[in-house]
């Protein structure tokens, strides 16, 4: 064996071995990676739900709120034309 070919061999050995080790390491960052995503995933799901729980209770609150305001002034809408009805307007009459 001459020189050249023991060199040539030691550098394959070598090679090889590394591209090994590279390929284990890329699979084990995609190991940890798709655990890390995994958990993230499931941390945000439940913070998503919760937000979403409590968005419609908001939501349900001011429509609730909305509908009491809108009966409130549709009472008061029916007052004021009943008293124009009955009595006329103070501006039509002159009188306070």
């Amino acid at each position: 064996m001459s020189p050249d070919d023991i060199i040539t061999t030691i550098v394959a050995a070598a090679g090889g071995s590394v591209f090994v080790l590279g390929g284990l390491a890329a699979w084990l960052g995609k190991v940890w990676s798709d655990r890390i995503s995994e958990k993230l995933k499931t941390a945000n799901a439940g913070e998503i739900e919760n937000l979403k729980s409590t968005l419609e209770l908001a939501r349900t609150r001011e429509l609730r709120i909305s509908d009491a305001r809108f009966q409130l002034y549709s009472g008061i809408w029916n007052a004021l034309q009943d008293v124009k009805t009955w009595g006329g307007s103070p501006l039509e009459t002159g009188r306070p």
